[in-house]
């Protein structure tokens, strides 16, 4: 409880007005910012994808726009994420390059709601098949499940290495994982964290990590291709036991971590053989995405004092 509200403490403080001036105006701010995103446009992006390789990792880009309110700005986000994926096809990324898309970005909430957005989805899958690039399907809150597997039903008619994530905190998740275990089905494995209720949900930090563990066992017992998105090192370990006791080769499952979380952490795990994928975000919208890690790793706070701390602010004029 006192964690929870020491987060929401956080997050409050985080999108104040006032934190978003200081924190987006400041010059010294850009490297610390720079470790969690991956610019503000697909060109930075792909080069931030770029040193990723070069450091043994796949990579997974992620678009941030601002929330998609209406058709128009639905086709924005098309519109972006085709032009990542065809430069991501022209600069020729090598470890398996993937994109992350959800449903809310194209319009769900919106207009022409599920038509729609799967209509602007299949556009996008479209596009990244045609230059060599992967598409996993984010979840978000629970009352978006069924929609969004569906779409990743349909979405795999056409491209059938689309990826969905399922979040290991619901109760419905490890019948889901059972049902997804198939041959050829890659699947994100997350914790979640989108406040599902008790009656939908697991409540506490032990439940929810056992369920975690019980879901990466059907997964890595299954057919499919897991992927496995934690920072918690405990859980790595054990999922690297369950996928030895599996029978399943490094080469046959990932661990994936968010840009700038646990590199060290990264780097010993790919030398260790184990594929290990980065999630990088970017766009005009990374301050939402900036003030998240902050709030999932308070410790990130020292990092964003120093910066103001050791910062040249211009001086106003009378």
């Amino acid at each position: 409880m006192v964690i929870r509200i020491a987060e929401r403490g956080l997050r409050r403080v985080g999108y104040s007005d006032l934190a978003r001036r200081t924190l987006t105006q400041s010059p010294a701010l850009a490297n610390v910012t720079g470790r969690f995103i991956g610019g503000i446009d697909e060109v930075s992006a792909v080069a931030v994808a770029r040193q990723a390789e070069s450091r043994g990792l796949l990579t997974s880009l992620h678009v941030r726009r601002p929330p998609v309110l209406d058709e128009v700005s639905a086709d924005e986000h098309v519109e972006a994420f085709e032009a990542l994926v065809a430069l991501m096809g022209e600069c020729g990324l090598e470890t398996e390059p993937e994109i992350s898309i959800k449903l809310a970005q194209f319009g769900l909430l919106s207009g022409d709601g599920w038509d729609g957005a799967l209509a602007r989805m299949l556009v996008v899958v479209s596009r990244a098949r045609a230059n060599g690039v992967r598409v996993t399907v984010d979840m978000e809150g629970a009352d978006e499940v069924a929609d969004t597997l569906e779409a990743v039903r349909i979405l795999r008619q056409i491209a059938p290495d689309v990826g969905i994530a399922l979040q290991a905190y619901l109760h419905r998740t490890e019948a889901d994982c059972a049902a997804l275990a198939t041959e050829g089905s890659r699947v994100r494995l997350v914790k979640g964290a989108y406040g599902a209720g008790p009656g939908i949900a697991h409540r506490t930090r032990a439940d929810i990590d056992a369920a975690y563990v019980r879901c990466t066992r059907i997964l890595l017992e299954g057919d499919g291709y897991p992927m496995l998105a934690t920072h918690d090192l405990r859980l790595v370990r054990i999922a690297s036991t369950l996928a030895l006791d599996a029978g399943r080769s490094r080469s046959d499952y990932e661990f994936q971590m968010l840009l700038g979380v646990r590199e060290k952490d990264q780097t010993r795990l790919v030398a260790d053989g184990a594929r290990v994928r980065v999630y990088i975000p970017y766009g005009p919208d990374w301050y939402g995405w900036f003030v998240n890690r902050i709030v999932e790793r308070p410790s990130n706070i020292r990092l964003v004092a120093h910066a103001l701390l050791t910062s040249s602010w211009p001086t106003r004029s009378p």
